[in-house]
C-alpha cells in the first residue's frame, strides 16, 4: 500500500500492475484531483490497460468505459457528448500502446501530481470553529509531505 521513491525504477511487470492497480482504486476513489484534460487521458489510458485496441469501433463500449474510469465529479464537468470525443479520441491515438505501456504512463500521470503515490486516510472532523473544512475529510501521506 506504500509507494516508495524507488519505485519509479522497478519495471518488473508484476511491480507495475500492483501499483497501478492500488493506483488506479485511490484515483477512481476520487482522491487524486485532476484537471479535465488529465482525467480524458487517464481515462483512456485505463481502457488501453484493461481492454487493449478491443473497443476501437465500439462507441458504445468507449463511452460506457468513460463512465467507468472518469471519477463522478470530475464527469459532470462537462456534457457527455465531449467526454467521448476527448477521451475516445485519445483512445484511439493510444491503440499501438501495449497494456503495461498504458499502466506505466498512468503512474507517471498520478507520479507528476503534488499528492501522487500517496497513501490515504479517511479522517473524521472533531471539531471546526470557523467552518473552514469540509465534511469529507482525506488526509494523504507521501515523500513530499502530508496533504488535506
Amino acid at each position: 500500500r506504500m509507494f516508495r521513491e524507488t519505485d519509479e525504477a522497478i519495471t518488473e511487470p508484476q511491480f507495475i500492475a500492483l501499483s497501478y492497480v492500488q493506483a488506479q482504486h485511490d484515483y477512481l476513489l476520487g482522491h487524486y484531483p485532476v484537471v479535465r484534460d488529465d482525467a480524458a487521458q487517464m481515462a483512456a489510458l485505463q481502457m488501453v490497460a484493461a481492454h487493449g485496441a478491443a473497443f476501437h469501433d465500439d462507441d458504445e463500449a468507449i463511452m460506457m468505459c468513460i463512465e467507468q474510469y472518469v471519477t463522478k465529479q470530475v464527469l459532470m464537468t462537462r456534457p457527455r457528448g465531449e467526454w467521448f470525443a476527448d477521451a475516445g479520441t485519445r483512445y484511439r491515438a493510444l491503440a499501438d500502446l501495449t497494456h503495461e505501456a498504458a499502466q506505466l504512463q498512468f503512474l507517471r500521470i498520478l507520479r507528476s501530481l503534488p499528492y501522487g503515490n500517496s497513501i490515504f486516510f479517511t479522517v473524521r472532523r472533531i471539531e471546526d470553529p470557523i467552518g473552514l473544512l469540509p465534511a469529507k475529510l482525506i488526509l494523504g501521506v507521501n515523500k513530499r509531505g502530508v496533504h488535506f
